[in-house]
Parts: C-alpha cells; sequence; structure tokens
C-alpha cells in the first residue's frame, strides 16, 4: 500500500474538503481511474494539516503509482507538491459493530527503538477495542525520520486519543516519542466488485464498520 500526500498551498490555513480543490477533483474522477489494472484506490483523505490531501491506494509497484500522478494529479495547476511514502506490512483490524459512531479519528505516528519494532507492532495489534478506543490498523512507513510507523486511532476526541495513546502506546518499551493528528474526513474509493476482490484479506471487510464512517 502507498500514500500520496498531495499539497495545495494556495489556500490560507486547514480547508474543508468541500472547499478543497484536490479532494473535489479526485472525488468527482476517481469512478473513471477503476479501470486501471495496476492500482486499486482505497480512501481519500484529509488530515488537519494545512493544504494537505492523502490519496491511499495498493498499487502493484511505486512505478505504477506515479504513473498515476504523473497522468490525473501532477498536471493540475492548484497542487504544489507531493510526497509519497509506502505502508509496509499494513494491518487493518476490524472495527467492532456497537462502536460508538461519534468517535473521531486520527493518526498516530511513533518514534521508537528499532532494536524495539518488532515488539511494538505485535503490541499494538494485541490492544483490544474498547467502546471508546479503537484501533483501526497499523502499518510499518519510514516516511521521515522519527517516523516509524503509523497507526489510526478512534477515539471520542483529542483528551481521549491523548490517554489511549499515553496507556496503550508511550508505555510501551522502546517507544521514544509518538505523535497525534486528527483526520476530519474521511472517503472509501472502492467499488463493491473491487471489495469482493480483496475480500478475506486483511484490507477490506464487510463485516465491521469502515474507517469513512467516522
Amino acid at each position: 500500500m502507498m500514500i500520496a500526500r498531495i499539497k495545495c498551498d494556495k489556500k490560507e490555513g486547514y480547508v474543508e474538503a468541500k472547499d478543497d480543490d484536490v479532494w473535489q477533483y479526485i472525488k468527482g474522477h476517481y469512478r473513471q481511474w477503476r479501470d486501471d489494472e495496476n492500482l486499486t484506490l482505497l480512501y481519500l483523505t484529509k488530515r488537519f494539516v494545512p493544504g494537505e490531501t492523502s490519496l491511499i491506494v495498493n498499487a502493484r509497484n511505486a512505478e505504477m503509482f506515479l504513473h498515476f500522478l504523473n497522468h490525473h494529479i501532477l498536471p493540475l495547476d492548484y497542487v504544489t507538491g507531493v510526497y509519497i511514502f509506502n505502508l509496509m506490512k499494513p494491518t487493518f483490524f476490524s472495527i467492532p459493530r456497537g462502536t460508538c459512531l461519534d468517535l473521531k479519528r486520527f493518526t498516530v505516528t511513533i518514534d521508537a527503538n528499532p532494536s524495539k519494532y518488532k515488539e511494538i507492532y505485535e503490541a499494538v495489534c494485541m490492544i483490544k477495542p474498547t467502546k471508546f478506543f479503537v484501533v483501526s490498523y497499523i502499518a510499518y512507513t519510514f516516511q521521515e525520520p522519527g517516523s516509524d510507523m503509523v497507526l489510526s486511532v478512534l477515539a471520542q476526541g483529542p483528551s481521549a486519543v491523548k490517554q489511549g495513546v499515553r496507556k496503550y502506546i508511550d508505555s510501551l518499551d522502546g517507544v521514544n516519542n509518538t505523535d497525534i493528528v486528527w483526520v476530519p474526513k474521511t472517503r472509501k474509493l472502492y467499488s463493491g466488485a473491487e471489495a469482493e476482490k480483496f475480500k478475506g484479506t486483511h484490507y477490506l471487510s464487510d463485516e465491521s464498520l469502515s474507517m469513512e464512517m467516522f
């Protein structure tokens, strides 16, 4: 899996999805791109970061993803930059039915001691979901120094996610630092047919709640 964080810095501050040129362009065209056999569009997300929209795909390889971006995204006048990185060994967890739908989604990046990567990854995978704190996926990223792993977390709000991260993640041996960013908006891009293709894998599941509901 790969993520492209697409920058559009022509507007000041954080811009909501309805006013974001990149978001609206992808939203209006992604169905036309589903015939590309080299990648599957999975999610469009917005972190609470000025000028940023993220596109998550399952690509055959980095060159194919770059070809897609060069053809469809990078020529847009309002795109001012793009940053691409892998999600390695991604594991998605079921969001149990009955989870409070008022929860908000956050990304948590982990800076860790390399000798403890495996232990930390496995420990996060063992965190049991509660009604108000759920880990929905974890992956290695190495996107930049200090960002070794990333996970998606559902929690009631900023104070609740900080409390949960302190309890379940900061306390793990080898974790040096964590950084939390709110994700106000997520949109699913894959079709029903594509969901069927991935059925039975750790990517997509029809048996649990979906991330875009939060």
